[in-house]
Parts: structure tokens; C-alpha cells; sequence
């Protein structure tokens, strides 16, 4: 291996190590890190299913809407009868809507 080859591999290992430790999944946890919570999820759980049986919905909600244009605006539509055979195959082209 001639000394060229050496500095590319060499070069090559140090760019491919750098991107394992840039991208690569990374595990920031500490032992015990996932019982951290349980004990909130498990008050949550028991007194979700008292307050679901209690609870009533008493409203109603409102569906947002795009406004709509005003009827006295004048509107025509407009049909292109430019080119009606593709360029590419030849075949006739048909009217979207």
C-alpha cells in the first residue's frame, strides 16, 4: 500500500467515525430514567376513567369556513382551445373540469 493510499484510508475511517458521532442514534439516558414518570401516567389513568363516566359535553362548536365571494360579482368561465393533442405522444387530449 503506497503512502497516498494510507492518508485516504486513514482520512476516510476519521470522516466516516465523525459522521457515526455526529448522526448516529445516541442514548442520553440514566439507569432508572424511565420510572421517572410511571407514577403521574399512573394517576392519570385511575382518575381518567371517573372523570370520563361524569363528564357532558354542552356546547357546540362552530365549523370554520372559507368565506364565500359575493353573488353580485360577475363570473364567466373560460375555456383554452389551444392544443388539444399532446406533444409528446399525439394522442387527443381530453377536458378537465
Amino acid at each position: 500500500m503506497t503512502r497516498f493510499q494510507q492518508l485516504y484510508y486513514r482520512a476516510l475511517d476519521q470522516w466516516q467515525f465523525a459522521l457515526r458521532e455526529r448522526f448516529a442514534a445516541s442514548s442520553e439516558g440514566h439507569p432508572g430514567q424511565g420510572e421517572l414518570f410511571n407514577e403521574a401516567e399512573d394517576c392519570l389513568t385511575s382518575s381518567a376513567g371517573e372523570v370520563a363516566a361524569d363528564e357532558t359535553i354542552t356546547y357546540t362548536r362552530k365549523k370554520s369556513r372559507r368565506p364565500r365571494l359575493s353573488a353580485e360579482l360577475p363570473s364567466e368561465n373560460v375555456v383554452q382551445d389551444a392544443d388539444k393533442v399532446c406533444d409528446d405522444c399525439g394522442h387527443d387530449l381530453h377536458q378537465m373540469g
